[in-house]
C-alpha cells in the first residue's frame, strides 16, 4: 500500500526502478507462486513502467517481462483462492494494452477467474468488467477472432441474470449440484457479512453492466 501511494505520488521518478522491481518479482513468483504480495508488486511495476518514460533498451526488456509475468499469473490463477487470487488477476486486469497486445486468449482465463471471484467481491467485478470493455474496445478484432468473450460469456451471462434472482448470492451457477449450491450460498453469505460492497444494489449495478455490455456486442454475443 505505502508503494501505491508512493509511486502515484511521485510519477517518472519511479522510472528506473520500475523494469528492475518486475524482474525481480517475475524471479521471485516463479519460485514462490503463493505469494500474494508479488502480484501486487507486479501489478504496481506493470502499471508504473508503463506510464513513465523508459529508455528504448528498458523499454523492450521491460515489455517482455511484462508480458511473460502476465502469461504466467494467467497460467497460475486456476489453483488459487481468496486474497491470492485477487492479487493475481490484479496482474492481467490492469495490464496495459502494450502487454495484452496478441496474448489476449491466454490471459482470459484469469479474466474469467475475476469474474466469479466478483461474485462475492464487488471491487473485484468492477475491475473485471471495466477490463472486459477496454479489452473489446482497444482490441476488437482479437477478442473476438480469438474467442476471448466465449470464454467468459457464461460468467457475463451469470451477471446478466442475477437480478432477477432473490438469491442471497449475487452469482450462483444453477448447473452445480445441490450440495456445490449450498456451500456457494454459505460463502456468499459470509462475504455480505465481511464485506459491505456486497449487496442486492451491486448486483443490480453489475447486472446491468453485463446487460449493457453483451447488448454492445450486438451479434457476435449470439455467435459466441
Amino acid at each position: 500500500s505505502f508503494l501505491e501511494t508512493f509511486v502515484a505520488d511521485t510519477g517518472d521518478s519511479f522510472a528506473p526502478w520500475a523494469s528492475q522491481l518486475l524482474r525481480v518479482v517475475v524471479d521471485r513468483a516463479s519460485k514462490h507462486e503463493r505469494c500474494s504480495s508479488l502480484y501486487r508488486l507486479g501489478a504496481l511495476a506493470i502499471r508504473a513502467g508503463t506510464q513513465c518514460s523508459l529508455t528504448p533498451g528498458d523499454e523492450d526488456a521491460f515489455l517482455r517481462s511484462a508480458r511473460k509475468f502476465a502469461r504466467d499469473t494467467a497460467h497460475r490463477v486456476g489453483d488459487f483462492r481468496d486474497e491470492l487470487l485477487e492479487c493475481a488477476c490484479r496482474v492481467v486486469l490492469s495490464a496495459p494494452l502494450e502487454v495484452r497486445t496478441g496474448q489476449l486468449a491466454v490471459l482470459a482465463p484469469a479474466l474469467g477467474a475475476a469474474l466469479r471471484l466478483g461474485s462475492a467481491h464487488r471491487p473485484t467485478a468492477s475491475r473485471a468488467f471495466d477490463a472486459v470493455v477496454t479489452w473489446r474496445d482497444d482490441a476488437s478484432d482479437e477478442f473476438f477472432t480469438e474467442d476471448v468473450l466465449e470464454k467468459v460469456l457464461p460468467e457475463i451471462g451469470r451477471y446478466a441474470v442475477a437480478a432477477r434472482s432473490r438469491d442471497v448470492s449475487v452469482v450462483i451457477d444453477k448447473a452445480q449440484s445441490a450440495q456445490a449450491r449450498a456451500r456457494a450460498r454459505r460463502m456468499a453469505l459470509a462475504a455480505q457479512r465481511a464485506d459491505p460492497h456486497v449487496s442486492d444494489s451491486a448486483a443490480r449495478y453489475l447486472s446491468r453492466r453485463a446487460v449493457r455490455f453483451l447488448s454492445s456486442c450486438g451479434g457476435e454475443a449470439v455467435r459466441a
